[in-house]
This record gives C-alpha cells, structure tokens and sequence, in this order.
C-alpha cells in the first residue's frame, strides 16, 4: 500500500552569521600532518601554522596536565640554541604548544635523511653546549638528553637547538625512538635509578650530551654497540674510546679553545 506523506513548508527565518575573527594559528592532524608523538600517543606533535609562519604544534592532552609546571619551564627559556616557544592555546580536551619549526634533528643528520647545510663542526658542539649550559643555569635540568632532542634550524645560518623541555619530536623528519634507543644516552646513575628519572641531574645530562658528541665526531658510540652500551655504561667500560687516536681530541680541544 503506498502512503503519502505531506509536507508543509513553514515560512523561512533570517539566519544571521556573526563575524568571527579570523583564527591565527592552524594545526594539521591528517597523517601527512604528523610529526611525532610520544609512546603512550597521549602527547602528539603536528604540522601547523601561526600568524602564517610555518611552526610545530605539540598536542597534550588537558588531563596529561596534571599541572602548569611544563608551561611554567618553556615559558621561562630564552635562548638562540633552544627552540623557541612562540604561543599556547587550549580548549576543553587539549593544550596547544606552538613552537619554532626546525629542519630535522641531529639523528636524522646521522641516518641521512637531512643532508642540508650544517654549522662547522666546532660550533654544531659549542651550540649545543651553550644551550645546554644555558638550559642549566635557569635551574632546569633536560633529562632527555639524546640526538632526536638536538635539532638543526631552518634558518640561514643554520643553528643547532635544543628542543624543549618534554617537547620533543618537533622536527621536520623526526621519528619516535624507542625506549631502547634512548638508554644508549643514559647515564649511569640514571640507569641505575630504575624508572630512569630520579636520578637525573646535570652531571647525567652532561653524561649524556658527551656520548652524543663522541658519536657526532666518530660515528661510534664510546660505550660500544646498541647491544652493549648498557652494560658497558654501568661498569664504566669506554670500549671504543681506546680505538680512538688521542690526535684527534687534541686537535678538536684546541679547535673548541680557539673558537
């Protein structure tokens, strides 16, 4: 049986658009947009734009907040060879990091897969060291220190920065490392420690900024391969140091005092 249904057209109503300000900073979330994310997927970073520059967005949830101390400490840095924080938004689920975009981190310099321009060799190490130094001297310590958190600017000069606290990840051709990978970096009392943080200070991120340096230099961990490095870091046991030609420190030092 057919049945028919009537409408009736009811008189249309004025529909009326306030004027919303144009927003200011985008973030894109498609998957071409991702730059990385942490290994619990609580805390992404994405592609984005801000006043029309081009930035990294870190996305955190409001619930991982469980306080405003990460907002407080990137907000309190300041420095050529940190990267720079340029704003913060937040709606009801996320809080928003807007932050300087960089060309790619130092392992991706390792792996080949950034093969732009470069400080010399000398000032990829003083860089580095003086942002870390500076990092230190406001009272913070990094504790994540390893080559994906050392990033390589998109500017002319290039610099070498530090990413910030917590946020890394925030480089054009960044990948997630694995929480194997970062032991490679850890030092010993950090090792030792058993969840990796308490017993974190300077002197661990300056443990862990001079394997990376040595590997900058030689290609080779000082504590051997992946495998090992562990266990030749909790016994103190330098394995590739001793292959090392002692010249080619002393050139560097001297290269370092002069510059």
């Amino acid at each position: 049986m057919d049945v028919k249904v009537e409408i009736k057209s009811e008189p249309a109503e004025e529909v009326v658009v306030a004027a919303q300000p144009e927003a200011d900073w985008f973030v894109d979330v498609s998957p071409k947009g991702v730059l990385g994310r942490n290994a619990t997927g609580t805390s992404w970073v994405f592609r984005g734009t801000y006043k029309n520059q081009q930035v990294a967005i870190k996305r955190v949830g409001i619930d991982e907040l469980k306080t405003k101390e990460e907002v407080f400490i990137i907000s309190q840095v300041e420095h050529k060879n940190v990267v720079k924080l340029l704003h913060v938004e937040e709606n009801n689920l996320f809080k928003f990091f807007m932050l300087e975009l960089c060309a790619a981190s130092l392992q991706g310099f390792f792996d080949q897969d950034y093969t732009g321009h470069m400080p010399t060799d000398v000032e990829v190490l003083c860089q580095l060291s003086s942002g870390l130094d500076y990092i230190h001297s406001k009272g913070f310590i990094y504790r994540k220190v390893k080559p994906e958190n050392m990033l390589i600017s998109l500017t002319t000069p290039v610099v070498m920065k530090w990413a910030e606290f917590g946020l890394n990840q925030m480089s054009d051709s960044s990948t997630e490392s694995s929480s194997s990978e970062s032991l490679c970096w850890m030092s010993p009392e950090v090792l030792s420690s058993g969840d990796g943080t308490s017993a974190d200070s300077k002197e661990s991120d300056i443990f862990s900024a001079g394997c990376v340096y040595f590997y900058y230099f030689t290609r080779a961990h000082p504590f051997g391969k992946k495998s090992v490095v562990k266990k030749n870091v909790m016994e103190g046991n330098p394995i590739s140091a001793e292959s090392i030609k002692l010249n080619f420190f002393n050139v560097l030092i001297v290269d370092v005092i002069i510059f």
